[in-house]
């Protein structure tokens, strides 16, 4: 059972920006793919040296199949800001084309880089940028193998940022993955979800098995569940992995898959009606809920 909202501290800083941010040496980069044959890269031009807003740039380069076989490369374009205002990652992947090539052959390829391949979230503005300044285009055959290099200047906003958002902010750099609450706090401006076990009483629909054990009623549900995963279920010949998977299952199941889950023998008002019973509340003759009298009853 996890908490029941779940925050992103990491922001953007997910796989390779992560991984290039914190300079951490990774097995197999982003991109990266194993060929029969090699290639080489050359001749890198770019057909803007200056941008101007809402233009786009085209990058230009040549591949060529230096080995024996014939091969398929993808080969990568990535951009960074060189003095972003902003906490930004390393490079961002900015586009990439696949080209086919026979032993000896070479190809001029053309990535066509649209404005929106630059742009980031102003959170000052609430919207997204194009943020002045100098960029660099890098392409090559992953995130770590990066061949070619040049530069531009794009003619697009100043931005100011509050603190936590900027390049001197708690994301402009880090060591590892271990962002705090804090921080994230800072970029996020409103109150963090407290993630509380519910209680008697405050049980949903979405509300999972496992943590329904506080009623008398939530836990006779999880033991017919469990009773009816073991019968039904078989991931393993081992019968230790199997009770595993099953117990697993059942305590991260909804409330509300027990309609699904069951072909109609448990129908949305039984549902219902079981929720409420959970919930220590009962149901009159009339058909309405009423609260159930006497702390020291169970539902």
């Amino acid at each position: 059972m996890g908490p029941d909202a779940v925050t992103y501290n990491e922001s953007i800083y997910v796989g390779y920006r992560y991984y290039d941010k914190a300079h951490v040496d990774v097995r197999f980069p982003f991109g990266y793919g194993l060929s029969y044959t090699s290639f080489a890269y050359s001749g890198l031009t770019l057909s803007r040296k200056v941008l101007a807003p809402g233009k786009a740039i085209e990058v230009l380069f040549t591949v060529e199949n230096t080995g024996a076989m014939a091969g398929v490369e993808t080969a990568q374009v990535y951009v960074a800001h060189r003095n972003s205002a902003a906490h930004q990652p390393v490079r961002t992947l900015a586009g990439f084309a696949r080209v086919a090539l026979k032993p000896g052959e070479r190809k001029t390829v053309c990535v066509t880089l649209p404005p929106s391949a630059l742009e980031f979230y102003d959170v000052a503005r609430h919207a997204f940028v194009v943020e002045a300044g100098r960029y660099e285009v890098s392409v090559g055959r992953h995130s770590r193998c990066l061949l070619l290099h040049a530069a531009f200047t794009a003619r697009g906003e100043t931005v100011a940022l509050p603190p936590a958002h900027s390049a001197g902010g708690p994301y402009g750099s880090f060591a590892d993955n271990t962002f705090p609450d804090a921080a994230f706090a800072a970029i996020h401006t409103r109150p963090l979800p407290r993630n509380q076990k519910p209680v008697r009483g405050e049980y949903t629909q979405t509300t999972v098995l496992g943590d329904m054990l506080d009623s008398r009623t939530g836990r006779a549900l999880h033991a017919l569940a469990l009773c009816a995963a073991r019968l039904g279920m078989h991931f393993s010949n081992n019968p230790a992995v199997n009770r595993r998977v099953c117990e697993m299952t059942v305590r991260d199941l909804p409330f509300k898959n027990l309609v699904l889950n069951t072909s109609g023998i448990i129908r949305y008002p039984a549902a219902e009606a079981l929720l409420a019973l959970a919930n220590g509340r009962l149901f009159s003759r009339g058909g309405t809920v009423r609260a159930e009298r006497g702390r020291s009853r169970k539902g």
